[in-house]
């Protein structure tokens, strides 16, 4: 019975089990799961302190305290202990794809043996710009693995950085998924293999296995609708007409394709006007299966993908827009790719391109971003510019908790996150249920703690 409670009333039932230090005063409507979570978060919390050393808590990791060497195929590890002790929560299978170009292919083997459950099935692109010899080694080394039985590695194409490639390439991942797998998943997620996960696939495949979550099939989609800028974004994506080369490129050619930016105006660079509501978020996002299919064979996802072909960045406009327009999926698109993102650090905004999290300062030789991705409630963290780093290794003792139980020092701090991650997800679905608009502003919405 206990295992069915929902996660706030558990969550307040442990915080009223310790005594009226922790009893707060009842929250007003709509808050009850922040609340919850927050005193949650509270007891974990304190019990981290209590429990790491004060050496381990300052230690700084620096290049010059860590073997940095090409990486290595990492088979997948033990099942952490703090998902396996919370088993009997329910879970449900997921489809994650992952895109790779040269930047990242070598990140892939330790990315994969880190989101890798046996429950779940994965697709993997490669961009064909990488060269054979980088790409087939590690190719050859999941095919080997009887373990990944369950990945599949897409046939090889080009693709266009702030191209339509990307959107048509994540789409045939998610047709793979649908019609392939034979697997009855219900969540797809897509990444870079650049990103790196901060909880376990046991704790994932939970926080989207929740019954109120699969009863109301919410997605996952970090948009801006609303915001000041958008008209911006619009103008500089929209109004003048751009192709993407990859699109005349014939099947796994290698080619450096581009963006051909004609300079001609764009005559549907307003789909306000035609009906259209004009929407932008990441790129990164958890789609519920219902999403999913509307993406791949619905009317409307058809009508914007001919809409965003010739336009920049469509892979930050295209799953927005489908949401935003879509007189179902509008209504279940909850404001939150779950991804953790630096987009400001040390007085600096980022341009283009979010900060690398494991970026060393120069002048200390510190990764100075660890405490703030430590910090975050997310799925994942981006970007990561190294393969391996002494920031991945603190992420997988201090945060997923990954090879077998966690050390005693960090049992606490696997907990926390856990159980912020599910809190989380759970808040999105509460507000869901009472009907209330999310703010646009990131910096006011209810769920992100």
């Amino acid at each position: 019975m206990t295992a069915n409670r929902p996660l706030a009333a558990r969550l307040l039932s442990m915080a009223a089990a310790r005594g009226p230090a922790f009893r707060r005063r009842k929250p007003p409507a709509g808050r009850l799961l922040p609340t919850a979570a927050a005193a949650v978060v509270t007891l974990a919390a304190a019990a981290a302190v209590a429990l790491v050393a004060a050496p381990a808590a300052a230690q700084v990791f620096r290049r010059g305290q860590h073997a940095w060497s090409a990486p290595t195929f990492v088979p997948p590890p033990e099942r952490d202990g703090v998902a396996a002790a919370a088993a009997v929560l329910p879970t449900t299978p997921l489809a994650i794809f992952i895109q790779a170009a040269g930047s990242n292919v070598g990140h892939l083997p330790r990315l994969l043996s880190r989101v890798h459950d046996p429950g779940n099935v994965y697709a993997i692109h490669v961009d064909a710009k990488v060269p054979a010899d980088t790409y087939e080694p590690i190719a050859a080394a999941i095919r080997a693995n009887p373990a990944y039985a369950n990945v599949h590695l897409m046939p090889r194409s080009a693709l266009t950085y702030l191209g339509i490639s990307l959107v048509l390439n994540t789409l045939s991942a998610a047709r793979h998924f649908l019609l392939d797998t034979g697997v009855p998943w219900t969540y797809f997620i897509n990444i870079s293999a650049s990103d790196y996960p901060l909880v376990s696939a046991d704790t994932m495949r939970t926080a989207f296995g929740g019954a109120d979550l699969q009863a109301h099939r919410l997605s996952f989609v970090q948009n801006f609708l609303g915001d000041a800028h958008l008209a911006n974004i619009r103008k500089f994506r929209l109004d003048k007409l751009t192709f993407d080369t990859a699109l005349a490129a014939p099947p796994a050619s290698t080619a450096d394709t581009r963006l051909a930016q004609t300079g001609l105006d764009n005559p549907l660079g307003r789909p306000s006007t035609f009906g259209l509501r004009y929407a932008a978020a990441e790129a990164w996002m958890a789609l519920h299966r219902d999403f999913v299919v509307e993406a791949v064979t619905g009317d409307v996802g058809r009508q914007l993908l001919a809409l965003l072909s010739p336009t920049l960045v469509p892979e930050e406009h295209y799953f927005a827009m489908l949401a935003a327009n879509h007189p179902d999926l509008s209504a279940r698109t909850a404001p939150d790719g779950m991804r953790g993102v630096v987009w400001e650090a040390n007085g600096r905004r980022a341009a283009a391109r979010p900060f690398y999290v494991d970026e060393v300062n120069s002048t200390t030789g510190e990764m100075h971003l660890a405490p703030r991705v430590l910090s975050m409630s997310t799925l994942f963290v981006r970007k990561m510019r190294d393969a391996d780093n002494p920031l991945m290794d603190r992420i997988d003792a201090e945060s997923a908790g990954y090879g077998g139980a966690p050390a005693a020092e960090h049992a606490a701090a696997v907990a926390t996150k856990r159980a912020r991650v599910l809190a989380r997800v759970e808040c999105h679905v509460a507000w869901h249920v009472e009907g209330r608009a999310v703010p646009h502003d990131p910096r006011r919405r209810p769920c992100a703690w």
